[in-house]
């Protein structure tokens, strides 16, 4: 018990340091501790929120803004951002999504359907986008902020809505 409590209280105070150049490397010592692999100067938001840290792979010279969320399921799906990819405040990550074919059971009894997802390098991500299980984000995106993403996503594109869809092709 006590080992699962100093954990939490590592956890929230690493998470929840202030905004600062100590905090940012407070964070990446604590995302290093935790996650699958981490890439040099990756920043951490203030704030986030984080489970499932050894299903994570986070690229060089990314970052997630403050109070993101990520959220992974049960299972051995992951969550990989690449290199130079930008992701702004308040973005949710959640892989996986309770199934629900069966009539005559609970939802809550009939397990989880996960998957990946992959950001891949140098994405530009606004605030409070979503990004659901089977995401996959094309070289080079940008994704608008408030976009809900669930699908593969092309390289090079512009993506915008909910659900997000491509509005524009960059040249």
């Amino acid at each position: 018990m006590m080992r699962y409590c100093q954990k939490t209280w590592i956890e929230a105070i690493a998470l929840n340091y202030p905004e600062s150049l100590k905090g940012s490397h407070f964070r990446y010592l604590f995302l290093k501790s935790r996650v699958h692999s981490i890439g040099d100067e990756f920043h951490l938001g203030k704030g986030c929120i984080i489970s499932g840290y050894s299903d994570i792979v986070l690229g060089e010279n990314s970052g997630i803004g403050q109070g993101s969320h990520i959220s992974l399921g049960p299972g051995d799906k992951k969550l990989k951002i690449g290199s130079n990819v930008w992701v702004g405040p308040e973005c949710y990550f959640r892989n996986a999504n309770h199934k629900y074919e069966d009539l005559n059971k609970p939802i809550m009894d009939q397990g989880h359907d996960a998957r990946d997802i992959t950001i891949e390098d140098g994405v530009w991500i606004g605030a409070r986008a979503v990004f659901l299980g089977g995401s996959h984000i094309g070289k080079n995106s940008i994704i608008a902020a408030g976009s809900v993403v669930s699908t593969k996503i092309p390289d090079n594109s512009v993506v915008a809505g909910n659900p997000a869809r491509v509005v524009k092709r960059r040249s």
